[in-house]
Order: structure tokens, then sequence, then C-alpha cells
């Protein structure tokens, strides 16, 4: 505001530079000439003021309409922020619920973090970021308000010039009509910027330049900072989540040394459950080293077999590879939700999925042809097995020293039986050669241009691109045509193949294919009288057709697709597992087991991480685990 002294009573009054020799004093209604000093004053101001570009003194039509819209513009900023925070607090909400709700406990400190961090951070942040905008656009506001009127019904006068503004707009930005600057009409803003309004010319369009220019990013920046930390945050979450659980698990915690755990008997042998009481009976929980097998196992009390944690100092417990150590001590930090077994050696076990020894649990031999082992045969009383080398070696059932038969190199398909092993070499001819075991490791070439091979008991089933043959001693015999020939498996009585994708069973007497399923198979098996096949994980169907149903151990942490080293035995289907990682927990390896149409019920070898191989006889159960062979008994 551009103020001088009265005259006649000395009180300041504004002055305008449109009307330099006119003064009007609020006080004491002197209307006139103010001192000649001040006019010359004046009219120095107004020579300086046409040299600074008119624009300086004008705002750009975005910034008016931050000005104009100020409170619209508060109100969609804090919808955008809600909108990028309501995803992220509803996840963490429910996080945060679901712990609650499942006994909250300080291990679960860390998925809090997890959960409630990323929402509180966006929304802090952007509330933080729109006050600091509101705020540039009140100073941007005030530096240009307009110097409020001296009495009702008079109007306001320019901050720059002090001319009066004609307009009748009692809110938004007017137009000085003399120097063409723009001035806020608001009368709040006005009465806030009354008492800042500065007489100094060369600094007055400076000051809202600058605020201007400051203001004109912080939309902007506002708008970015906030998605930025949207994006950001669960990756801050993660390091904090990270940095609280390696602080938990550093702090001590007392062990309950009554903390009860469930007994299960596996296979011959006893793993440890957690415990939780459910209406009239129990839970026990095996996950997440066994999610193949029903968790959580319901259990009466009749059937529950309870042993406390301190019951379990100086046993046995077995370690990846069918180690078996000691325990000899109890300890649970602030990070755990279990109790861990501190074993000989100094490892660490969870009880919750820890397993005894078992009983007759026996090593026949550690070789290192076994870490390449690809198929495995009982023949009487001898173990055959075959290489991904191409090694044909045997052993004594019993244990004992190991002999390679016959070594047929490179190859990209085998299959093995009892009395026979069968190879396809590679490309580009594929050529099939049979090794009679029983007969001194004698080799036949059989044919060319052979794409899939399987046994069906004793004797061999193959097929090129278009046609499935059997091998018969007189030579190869064509059992039929089915088109393009996508996978091949056999039992003792049927030849199943898919083809133009649709499943067909064969007679190996010949005969008539029949379709038992359709659609596109990305794997193929057969156990007994039942087909299994890859489709949207795995399915298993009827040999003499029916409606397709899940696999018995379909779970993700098995297999994706059947492999065709699940074998059966006397109504039983064996899977070989090799330990994979699931969320970075390793779950068990071993050979599982269910009957021919039931759910699994059998693990052996549940510490095994290495399984290659596997067969069974009436008695013992076999498996390769890296180089090392195991054998042990038969659950009944």
């Amino acid at each position: 505001m551009l103020a001088a002294k009265c005259p006649q009573c000395g009180a300041v009054s504004p002055v305008s530079l449109a009307a330099p020799e006119h003064l009007h004093c609020r006080y004491c209604q002197y209307a006139g000439s103010p001192d000649p000093a001040v006019v010359a004053e004046l009219h120095h101001a107004r020579a300086a003021l046409w040299q600074i570009d008119t624009g300086r003194r004008q705002l750009s039509s975005q910034q008016r309409r931050m000005v104009e819209r100020a409170q619209g513009q508060s109100l969609g900023l804090m919808a955008l922020l809600a909108l990028v925070s309501l995803p992220l607090l509803l996840c963490g909400g429910c996080s945060t619920w679901v712990f609650i709700a499942d006994d909250l406990h300080t291990s679960s400190l860390p998925f809090l973090v997890v959960g409630l961090f990323p929402p509180a951070l966006v929304l802090g942040l952007g509330l933080l970021l729109l006050r600091i905008h509101r705020g540039g656009v009140q100073r941007l506001a005030r530096s240009c308000a307009a110097v409020p009127p001296s009495a009702p019904g008079q109007p306001a006068l320019c901050h720059v010039c002090g001319a009066p503004l004609t307009s009748e707009a009692s809110r938004g930005v007017v137009r000085c009509g003399f120097c063409q600057a723009d001035n806020v009409v608001a009368s709040d803003i006005m009465k806030q910027a009354a008492q800042q309004q500065t007489l100094v010319m060369s600094s007055m369009h400076q000051s809202i330049t600058t605020e201007a220019t400051r203001l004109s990013h912080h939309s902007v920046t506002t708008l970015l900072l906030t998605l930025v930390t949207a994006l950001a945050s669960p990756v801050l979450a993660l390091l904090l989540m990270c940095g609280a659980t390696m602080v938990l698990k550093s702090i001590p915690a007392e062990v309950d040394e009554n903390e009860e755990y469930a007994a299960l008997s596996i296979s011959g042998t006893t793993c440890f459950a957690s415990l939780e009481r459910k209406g009239g009976g129990y839970e026990a929980n095996l996950a997440p080293r066994f999610p193949h097998r029903p968790n959580p196992i319901r259990l009466t009390p009749a059937e529950l077999k309870v042993v406390k944690v301190k019951d379990l100092m100086g046993r046995q417990v077995l370690l990846e590879g069918n180690r078996p150590a000691k325990v000899v001590r109890l300890e649970r930090t602030q990070g755990d939700r279990h109790t861990k077994l501190v074993l000989e050696g100094g490892d660490r076990f969870n009880v919750r999925g820890a397993c005894e020894p078992p009983p007759n649990l026996t090593m026949l031999a550690k070789l290192p042809s076994l870490n390449v082992c690809r198929a495995m045969q009982l023949h009487g009383d001898t173990l055959t097995w075959v290489t991904a080398a191409g090694e044909v070696v045997q052993m004594p059932k019993a244990g004992g020293a190991a002999r390679t038969l016959f070594n047929v190199g490179a190859h990209i398909e085998r299959a093995l039986s009892e009395r026979k092993a069968a190879f396809i070499t590679p490309h580009p001819n594929r050529e099939l050669y049979v090794i009679e075991l029983t007969q001194g490791a004698t080799s036949r070439f059989v044919m060319r241009d052979v794409h899939h091979l399987a046994f069906a008991g004793p004797k061999l089933v193959f097929g090129n691109v278009s046609q499935v043959y059997l091998d018969e001693e007189a030579g190869p015999v064509r059992l039929h045509s089915p088109g393009i020939l996508q996978a091949l498996v056999a039992n003792r009585t049927h030849v199943v193949y898919h083809a133009q994708s649709k499943l067909y069973a064969l007679p190996i007497t010949g005969g008539a294919p029949r379709v038992i399923g359709t659609g596109f198979s990305d794997g193929l098996g057969i156990a007994g009288d039942q087909v299994l096949f890859g489709q949207a994980g795995c399915k298993v169907i009827p040999l003499a057709g029916g409606p397709a149903g899940a696999c018995p151990l379909s779970h993700a942490a098995i297999q994706l697709h059947p492999e065709r080293r699940a074998f059966e035995h006397r109504g039983r289907v064996y899977w070989p597992a090799a330990k994979r990682s699931s969320n970075h927990t390793p779950y068990r390896g071993g050979v599982l087991s269910h009957p021919v149409g039931g759910s699994l019920d059998r693990h052996y070898g549940p510490t095994s991480t290495q399984v290659q191989c596997a067969a069974v006889d009436d008695e013992f159960i076999y498996w390769v685990d890296g180089q090392t062979l195991l054998r042990d008994k038969l659950a009944q």
C-alpha cells in the first residue's frame, strides 16, 4: 500500500500513482494535494512502474485458478490422497486384523510394520504436502491482495499503484485499470494482508513473482511425491520389517518348558506338530514343512498324543539329508512364535515339523552314480538303476558292491523294467536300443526315429510321430496309428497316449483305442487303473473312462504336472519328491505314498532333499537322496 502523511493532521493516508496530486485523509477528511516532496516521489515511482514489464504484475491463468479455486483444489488433492492410500490401508488393515485375531505375538510385529507402515507413510506425507500447498496459495494471495476499502461502500485499492478497483467482484482476482496489476479482492485475504503490505515499490513486484513461481511447483510436487511415496512405501516397509525381525531375533525370550505339541505317527516314525484346541477336539499343524499333507489335522481327545517341549531334551531328530542329531538345548527369541531345538553341532530346528529318526531307516550305499539316478527297479534280490549319463548299475538290495553293466552314453529318453532297459539316442537318428539285463547286458537295435517309450510290464511299447508299436522278439508290431503322438505311458494291460488333444487307452493285446478324456495335457502318467495328466495342474481319470478329478498330490509344492517316475506297487502309488522352497520355507522331500484312488497317507524320508529315484518290494522302500541309497520298512 502506498501512503503519505496528511498535510493537515499528519495521519498516514493512502495515495495513488494514478492521481499523485490527490490525497484524501480518512481521519480529518482533508481532500487536496499532499506535500510537494511526496508528489515528486510518487511521480518518480510512477515513472519506475512503467519501466517494469506489465506481465510481472499479473498472475498466469494457472495461478489465477489456484487462488480462485483454492478450496476446491484442496478437496481434490485430499480425494486423490485418499484414493492412493485406500488400497494400502485396506491391505494393511486386513493383515493387522488377521494377526490380532490369530493371537497377537511379538513375532507378529514385523508383519504389522509391513501392513500399517505404507498407508501411514502415504497419509502422513500427503497431509504434510497438502498443508504446504495450501500455505503457498495463501502466501501468493496475500502478496497480491488489494488494499481494503477505507469505508463501507468505498472501492478497494490496487496493491501496486493505489488506484481504486472499479470491479464489483467480491471474490477472486481483479485487474487494475491503471497499472494492469492483478489484485485478490477476497475480504478475508485483504484483512490478513493489510498489515503486511509495504510502501517499498522496488521489492513489491519481486515478492509477488517469487511467491507465484514457488506456488506453480507446489501442485505438481504434491502429486508426484504422494505417488512416489505410495510406490516406495512397500519397499521401505519390507526394509523396516527385516530390521524389526533382526532386532526381535536378537532378543531372548523365556522358554515355556511345558509348551505342548502333538506327536503324530508318520510312516514308522514320530513327527511333532503345533497344537490348538478347537471345539471338543484338537487341531495339529505340520506346515510349512509338510504343505502337501492335510493341514490342520483334526484329532479327537482319544487320538491325541501330547509331548511337552522339555521332554524333547536329549532325544534325536532328523536334519536334512537324514542326519540324526541330539537336542541339547531349547531356545526362543521375541521373534519366534515357536520354541526352537538347539542340536549338537549348533543347528537350530523348529519343534513344529521336526521328526525323530525312523527306527528301520538304513543307509545301504553312498556312490557318485546315485546322484544322477533317473530310474530304479527291483528284480529278485537285485537293485538296478539308470543314470543320466546312460550307465546301467546293479547292486544287491541288501547292500554291497555296485557294478556297471552297460553304458549307452548320450540319450534323451530312457525306461527301465525288471529285466530290460531301453534308451533313445539324440537327434537326428533317435535310435531305440534295448538292453537285456538278465542276459549279460546285451544290447540290440530296435528302430530309428523313435520319440516315446514305456514299459508295459515286461514288454516295451514305443512310438514315433504317428505310430504306436509293441516290441516283440520277431520285431516291432504296430498297434495303432493315432495321428500326431504327443505322449505315451503304459501299465501291464494298456497303452495310454495323448494325441490331438485327446487321451486314448489301447489294450496291449491290440484292438481299437478308446477315448477316455479330452483336453491339452502337459504331462502323462499311469498308476494302477488311473491315468494322471497335466491339465491346469494335475488331474486323474479312470482308465475305463469317466469324469476327471484332482490328483491326490496336486499341491504346487510337489509338482505342476505328473512325472513318469511316479509308480504303482500292490495298489499303492509312490511319488519321489525333491525338496523345493515355497515362500523361502524349505518343505520336505522324500517319497510320498497313497492308495490308488485315495489320498496321501504316508511319507518316507521326510528330511531327504535330493530324491531322484525310488523302488519298492513287499517289505521295504528304497530311495536315492543325493549320493546316498536309503532303505526303510514299509508302513503297515
